[in-house]
């Protein structure tokens, strides 16, 4: 099982540059990523772990994509791509 409480066999390492906000809500949403942050500098963490299913770290990177940075990960970088253009589209209603 990874951070974000998904399972599987093969796994992707994902490495993401967090802020302050970023990395309190990752915490509070996700405690035991805990073990996989590293804090680069006062303001900055990077969050480097393995995931297993790319849906738990999808949403939350959308949700405060802001806050954040991907460093690592072409595979989520393509999913969030390919949710974020469906999702909007039916979102706002264009057919």
């Amino acid at each position: 099982m990874d951070i974000f409480r998904t399972s599987g066999t093969n796994g992707t390492r994902i490495k993401l540059e967090l802020g302050v906000m970023a990395k309190n809500l990752l915490l509070e949403e996700y405690p035991l990523a805990e073990r996989d942050l590293t804090q680069t500098d006062d303001e900055k963490w990077l969050l480097d772990t393995q995931v297993y299913r790319l849906e738990g770290v999808g949403r939350f990177v959308a949700g405060i994509a802001n806050d954040m940075s991907i460093v690592e990960g072409e595979t989520l970088k393509k999913y969030l791509q390919d949710y974020i253009s469906t999702h909007l589209h039916n979102l706002l209603g264009n057919s």
